[in-house]
C-alpha cells in the first residue's frame, strides 16, 4: 500500500486545518482560496490504485454573501461543546504508558481516558499511551517504560504530562530533552506496586490525581485541540462500516460497533478486551493511521512508528468510514485529517482511539 501527497499541497491542507481548528470546528472565514492536491492511494481492502489530482479556487466578489458559523467552545481533546470556557479544566494533557502485555490485564482507567494512542513495541506487543484532560482514573495502570517514538507522537499535546516506568539511557535523555513535564516512577511520587497483579514489572499503578499533584502551578492551563471535529448540527458521513479489523504485529484487534449504546466495542485476539474497573473497553471514534516503523536509534530491538509525514488514514465513527490522508509535518502540529475531495475529516465529539498500524497491504479491513 502506497499513499503519497505533494508537500506543497500539505503544507495549504494543514493552513486550511489549523484555521478550522481555530475557528472551533466550523469552517474557518476567509474570501479568497485556493487548494491544490494531487495523491495518489490504495485502499486497505483492494489492490486498486486511486489517483487524485485536483485544482479547486474560489474567490469573493462585492455581491457574495458570507455567513460566520458561531465558535463552539469545546473540551480540547474530545470535541464535547460547553457552555462556556470557565467548564474547562485548567491542566494539561497526562499521559500515562499503560501496559498490553497479557500479564498486564485487565487494565484500568482506559475508558476514562480522553484519547488513546496504541502503538507496536518490541516482543510483539502493544502498549498504550493513554492521554487524561477532562476526567480522571484511580488507579490507572499497569504503567510501564515509554519509547522514542513517544516524543513526535505526543507533540501536539504542547508539554504534556509524562507518566512512565522510564526506559533504557537513550530514551530517558529523549525525554529529559523534550518539553514533556517528565513524571518518571523512579523519580516521582505517588507510584505504587500492587500485589496479585502478576508481579513487576506488571503492577506499576497510580492515579491521575496523584500524577497531576507533581505538576507546577505554572503549568496548570489546558492543552490545545489535537484533532478536528463536527458541529453539533452535523453528521459524519461515509460507507458502513460496523466490523474493523486491525492487525497490530502480535496483537489482533477487532472494534464492533454497537449501534444501542452508540459505540466501538475493542476484542484482542478473538476475545473481548476488559479492563478492571469499566467494563469492556469502548471508543467513539477509531482512527487508524498507517505508518512506517524503523529501528529507534535509543534501542535497536524497539520499532519506531514515523509519526512526522503522512499517510494513509482510515476513519471510523458512528458505524461509518471515511478514508483519506493524515498530515502531522511538524511534531508541535495537530494531526490533520484529509479526505480525498480534499476536505477535513472531522470526527463526532467524544473519546478517540488512535491505531498505529503498519503501512502495509491490507493493514486495516472492516466489514459493513
Amino acid at each position: 500500500m502506497t499513499s503519497t501527497i505533494h508537500r506543497t499541497s500539505v503544507v495549504a491542507l494543514v493552513v486550511a486545518f489549523l484555521a478550522a481548528c481555530s475557528s472551533g470546528g466550523g469552517n474557518a472565514d476567509s474570501t479568497t482560496s485556493t487548494t491544490t492536491r494531487a495523491t495518489s492511494t490504495t485502499t486497505a481492502s483492494t489492490t486498486t490504485t486511486t489517483t487524485v489530482a485536483r485544482t479547486t479556487t474560489s474567490t469573493s466578489t462585492s455581491t457574495s454573501t458570507t455567513t460566520t458559523l458561531p465558535v463552539i467552545v469545546r473540551e480540547p481533546l474530545t470535541g464535547e461543546p460547553v457552555s462556556s470556557a470557565d467548564e474547562i479544566v485548567q491542566r494539561p494533557a497526562l499521559v500515562v504508558k499503560i501496559d498490553n502485555h497479557p500479564r498486564a490485564r485487565p487494565q484500568s482507567g482506559l475508558n476514562q481516558a480522553d484519547i488513546v494512542f496504541e502503538e507496536i513495541v518490541e516482543g510483539t506487543l502493544t502498549r498504550f499511551a493513554a492521554v487524561f484532560q477532562s476526567g480522571d482514573a484511580d488507579p490507572v495502570g499497569p504503567i510501564r517504560s515509554g519509547r522514542s517514538q513517544d516524543v513526535d507522537m505526543l507533540g501536539p499535546l504542547n508539554g504534556p504530562v509524562f507518566a512512565w516506568s522510564g526506559g533504557n539511557g537513550g530514551v530517558r535523555a529523549l525525554i529529559r530533552n523534550s518539553d514533556f513535564i517528565n513524571l518518571d516512577a523512579g523519580f516521582t511520587p505517588g507510584y505504587y506496586r500492587r500485589s496479585g497483579r502478576g508481579g513487576a514489572p506488571h503492577n506499576l499503578y497510580s492515579s491521575t490525581t496523584a500524577l497531576w499533584a507533581n505538576v507546577p502551578p505554572e503549568k496548570m492551563a489546558a492543552p490545545p485541540a489535537i484533532l478536528s471535529y463536527l458541529r453539533p448540527e452535523e453528521t459524519f458521513t461515509g460507507q458502513a462500516a460496523t466490523i474493523v479489523d486491525v492487525p497490530m504485529d502480535g496483537v489482533r484487534v477487532r472494534w464492533e460497533w454497537d449501534a444501542d449504546d452508540e459505540v466501538y466495542r475493542r476484542f484482542q485476539n478473538d476475545n473481548s478486551h476488559d479492563t478492571e474497573d469499566a467494563g469492556q473497553v469502548i471508543a467513539d471514534n477509531i482512527v487508524v493511521m498507517g505508518v512506517e516503523y524503523h529501528r529507534s536509534a535509543a534501542d535497536p530491538k524497539s520499532p519506531e512508528a514515523q509519526t512526522l509525514g503522512s499517510g494513509p488514514v482510515y476513519v471510523f465513527a458512528e458505524g461509518k468510514l471515511r478514508i483519506g490522508v493524515w498530515i502531522h509535518l511538524d511534531r508541535l502540529d495537530p494531526y490533520g485529517l484529509v479526505a480525498a475531495d480534499d476536505s477535513l475529516i472531522e470526527l463526532p465529539a467524544g473519546r478517540t482511539w488512535i491505531e498505529l498500524a503498519y503501512n502495509a497491504e491490507n493493514f486495516v479491513t472492516w466489514q459493513a
